[in-house]
């Protein structure tokens, strides 16, 4: 969650400094009226700060992410099960449509996708460390069917459930491997 976030403050941060830097170059095309709110030669202008509109709505959003977190902590403790988005909007006290929108804003992503996404990510956890088949870690994670893990799978990780589990049993053998290696002194120097 929190690597979201900064990647929302990051993306935001660099929209509005190009949008000053726009309007520094498209001064010459604005009109008399957009010009008022623009600071005076020699004045501070904080309160007529063209990006004052922006530094509201951040502190909007950063408001708003203490309203979502019961969503958050829902969804993280029962990624498993079946619930709507309106049950998610519910617990934060808001319409289902007016939760989308902020939802969005703050995490970069709608709900469904988010859900779909921690769910994966679970996945991959079950696919390292246990022995279930795909269909199993599948249905524990809260996906109906095994097609729509696969692709859901596939959009976030770029590989196959299946691709994914070879991937990491190979790389732990290679890094058990490597460890005797080293243990035992046979390691090459670089």
């Amino acid at each position: 969650i929190i690597y979201y976030k900064f990647q929302i403050f990051v993306t935001r941060f660099h929209l509005r400094n190009l949008g000053t830097a726009q309007q520094r170059s498209t001064h010459h095309l604005q009109s008399p009226t957009s010009r008022r709110c623009q600071p005076r030669h020699g004045e501070t202008g904080f309160s007529r700060d063209p990006c004052l509109k922006d530094r509201k709505k951040e502190g909007e959003i950063a408001e708003n992410s203490l309203v979502i977190s019961p969503a958050l902590e829902y969804i993280e403790k029962n990624y498993m099960q079946q619930f709507s988005i309106e049950y998610l909007a519910d617990l934060c006290h808001w319409s289902p449509t007016h939760f989308r929108r902020v939802f969005h804003d703050i995490m970069g992503t709608s709900p469904l996708d988010y859900v779909n996404n921690t769910r994966i990510l679970k996945s991959c956890i079950l696919l390292r460390s246990t022995e279930h088949s795909i269909l199993d870690i599948s249905e524990m994670v809260g996906f109906h069917s095994v097609s729509s893990f696969n692709r859901y799978f596939i959009k976030l990780m770029q590989m196959s459930p299946r691709e994914y589990r070879k991937q990491m049993q190979q790389s732990e053998k290679k890094a058990e491997n490597q460890s005797i290696l080293e243990f035992a002194g046979w390691m090459r120097p670089e």
